[in-house]
């Protein structure tokens, strides 16, 4: 196991620091010899009452804040024993027996707050670490073993809770803060009901919870702009881009998109925007004209940032073409007749547009913005507020704008981030798109909730990401499962250093065996994750555990459900749970679940029920070990490449191409991308209509992994007796037409 080789080599090198022998330690301790051997040869990882006893003889922590001091029995500190009242509600400051840091090695949950009523106990799962509980109001009965012990407001306990224990009322309602701890080895994840495994912190709290405690780390890293930031030094920038778009007149609640890779403006953006309570919108950067139009008209959006352009598409002359306004009126007194909520566009970049700004001018803005000012604007700003809209497309028409929370997007990345056991000396290589929720939720919320380094590459080139990995010495990566083989296949693979890795998560495509097997065998990426979920979800709602026993597990499963959330497959007709092995759709519902679609209330209303579950559309099962297994889709979604492709939308666009009478589109598997696109198309009477012309119809005028990859001329669909198109009949023959896509 690699944290019992970990603990193994910290306790040779503590004892050697103090010239022990392993003798001496076994009788310092009051352990066996064999069991100080087998620690330190990595072959077992103690229980928490002999990891104490190892930590005093050696005088170190080794993983649990009970290492000074144990005690077979619950320590209970009454209010009048406390050195001082606490200052506030959750400032455990001055509390006897609190933990005073959070280190790699003491996995353990925030605060917990949890209101009882009369009739309600509350129970822990038996986890081998601890606990610790201090009565907020009312008074109520700790149950441990056979002892129990009455507690009153102000009175804290303390104990190792191996032992089955449970926290109940006593003459009324009461509310505690509870603390669990385990050691890396122990099962540090009690069945606490979910509404407690969350924090109401909004970004701006998660960035000056970093600044407080890391302040001269590394937050942001770009190796090939040799741009270094400190928390503190990005903080400032943040603060200064925030107080300049409040001067450009961004209020509350209006949405800045952002139209640009992944440059340092655009985390800066995020954090600027959900610190003064605007929404920030990210646009996919594959976008054509099409897309971004719709995106403008369904959005409201009130002001656009973007960069000059990616690969053959020029973002600015788009921009030009869709609003011509721009270079006629004054920017000062802009307005579009097509676009009517759009009041600003801004450059990010040092070049001149005419009636755009630049993000030099928006920073030169903030001076006009007071320090009170901006601290009354932060107040306003809830966690329930709506902090981000990503487009993602459905089965029916054109990309719906879904609404995630600081709630939402927060809470999950917390709990992303704890199942790869992040800290502070952690560096994340984010190579995966920032407009996606693979970089901005499972890379930056990960990171933020743990004070993680940022190293970022403004897209995928896997020199530069090998690169990033080596010079900066990064511990973690990410990629769609195509990334990730395309570095392993690269001629310069052996020239570099990944010995620095251990964790990451590969998802956004069915993940292959023999691709994991060779990331963790070749980049020493042991600890690596999988991930599922949707946009909606914000987006995880399941998996794998950097500690996963079981290569297979992590392979073919997606892991378990994530801490907090109700991940479950129901019935697709009844709703009702499918018993394990049985397949139906993955549904969840708790924290992660979205506000809604922008303006979609129908829509939203189609994949959240009655009971608040969120339905994916995805099929799977969950084993009796309570593993997830993903095995086909309801809805005809492609992921291409990590990309999500919506049939219908493309249909819809192929359906204006000159000579097309109808066409279907569907996914054909593919080695290398996960699926490719294809499209069949019964072509109208009389039409000399070709595949070329169907892909030079695509060119710049949708997203280039939407447009199809294969074309096969039909004289008819497969209907089935009711009149509809048997699609799964399109995909057999997809496979059959083209076996190596």
């Amino acid at each position: 196991m690699a944290e019992a080789n970990k603990l193994g080599r910290r306790v040779s090198k503590y004892r050697e620091q103090l010239e022990l022998t392993q003798e001496q330690l076994a009788v310092n301790s009051g352990l066996d010899l064999a069991l100080i051997k087998d620690v330190e040869e990595g072959r077992t990882y103690p229980p928490v009452g002999q990891l104490i006893k190892l930590s005093r003889a050696l005088g170190q922590r080794l993983g649990t804040f009970m290492d000074d001091q144990f005690h077979p029995d619950p320590v209970v500190v009454r209010k009048s024993e406390r050195k001082e009242e606490a200052s506030s509600k959750g400032d455990f400051g001055n509390y006897q027996y609190f933990p005073l840091g959070k280190g790699k090695t003491d996995r353990h949950m925030e605060p917990l707050f949890i209101r009882m009523d009369k009739d309600d106990v509350q129970e822990f799962a038996i986890h081998e670490g601890e606990e610790f509980i201090i009565v907020v109001s009312g008074k109520v009965i700790v149950k441990y073993g056979k002892q129990e012990t009455i507690l009153e407001e102000g009175d804290s306990a303390y104990y190792n809770s191996v032992v089955p224990h449970y926290v109940g009322c006593v003459d009324g309602p009461a509310e505690i803060y509870a603390v669990l701890y385990a050691p890396i080895g122990g099962d540090s994840m009690p069945c606490v009901p979910r509404e407690n495994f969350t924090s109401d912190e909004r970004l701006g709290d998660l960035l000056d919870k970093c600044i407080r405690e890391h302040p001269d780390n590394d937050a942001i890293v770009y190796v090939d702009r040799e741009l270094r930031l400190s928390w503190t030094e990005w903080g400032a920038e943040v603060d200064l881009v925030a107080k300049g778009l409040m001067a450009m007149g961004v209020k509350k609640g209006e949405k800045v998109a952002i139209w640009a890779t992944n440059v340092p403006d655009w985390i800066t953006l995020m954090f600027a925007t959900a610190r003064i309570g605007a929404i920030l919108l990210t646009i996919n950067t594959n976008y054509r004209r099409a897309e971004l139009d719709y995106v403008l008209k369904q959005s409201d959006m009130e002001y656009l940032f973007l960069i000059d352009g990616v690969r053959d598409v020029d973002y600015v002359q788009t921009v030009y073409d869709l609003v011509p306004e721009l270079k006629l009126q004054p920017r000062e007194s802009f307005h579009s007749e097509k676009y009517p909520h759009l009041k600003k566009v801004v450059f990010l970049g040092p070049q001149k547009h005419r009636g755009m700004y630049s993000m030099n001018e928006v920073k030169s803005l903030a001076c006009n913005i007071t320090g009170e000012e901006y601290e009354v604007r932060k107040k306003t700003v809830d966690v329930h507020d709506v902090t981000m809209m990503q487009y993602t497309s459905g089965t029916t028409g054109f990309p719906k704008g879904v609404m995630l929370t600081h709630y939402n997007i927060g809470n999950d990345g917390y709990w992303l981030g704890a199942n790869m056991n992040y800290g502070a000396e952690d560096r994340l290589c984010i190579n995966v798109p920032l407009f996606h929720c693979f970089g901005c939720v499972l890379g930056v919320m990960a990171c933020i909730n743990h004070c993680v380094t940022m190293v970022f590459c403004e897209g995928f080139d896997p020199v530069k990401v090998m690169t990033s990995i080596e010079t900066e010495r990064c511990t973690s990566v990410y990629g769609v499962p195509t990334m990730f083989i395309n570095i392993l296949n690269h001629r310069l693979f052996s020239k570099f250093d990944f010995s620095s890795l251990r964790t990451g998560i590969m998802a956004g495509s069915p993940c292959p065996i023999k691709a994991m097997e060779e990331v963790v065998d070749k980049m020493n990426m042991r600890e690596i994750t999988i991930v599922y979920g949707l946009p909606e979800a914000s987006p995880g709602m399941t998996q794998t555990r950097y500690d996963e026993p079981s290569m297979e597990k992590k392979c073919s499963s997606v892991g378990k459900k994530l801490q907090g959330i109700d991940t479950v497959i129901l019935d697709p007709e009844t709703y009702e749970p499918c018993p394990d092995g049985v397949v139906g759709e993955f549904c969840c519902k708790g924290y992660n679940v979205m506000k809604g679609y922008y303006k979609m209330p129908e829509e939203t209303a189609k994949v959240i029920d009655s009971n608040g579950y969120l339905h994916s559309g995805d099929l799977g099962y969950r084993d009796a070990d309570g593993y997830f297994y993903v095995t086909g889709r309801i809805k005809d979604m492609i992921i291409r490449g990590g990309e999500n492709v919506y049939p219908k939308e493309v249909e819809d666009f192929l359906y204006h191409c000159p000579g097309i009478r109808d066409v279907q589109v569907v996914g054909v598997p593919s080695q290398k991308y996960g699926e490719q696109v294809a499209a069949f198309v019964i072509k109208e009477p009389g039409s000399d209509l070709t595949e070329e012309d169907i892909f030079d119809y695509c060119k710049g005028q949708i997203a280039w992994y939407k447009s199809p990859k294969f074309v096969h001329f039909v004289d008819e669909f497969p209907m089935n007796a009711a009149g509809k198109i048997k699609k799964f009949v399109l995909r057999d023959m997809a496979h059959e037409i083209w076996p190596d896509a």
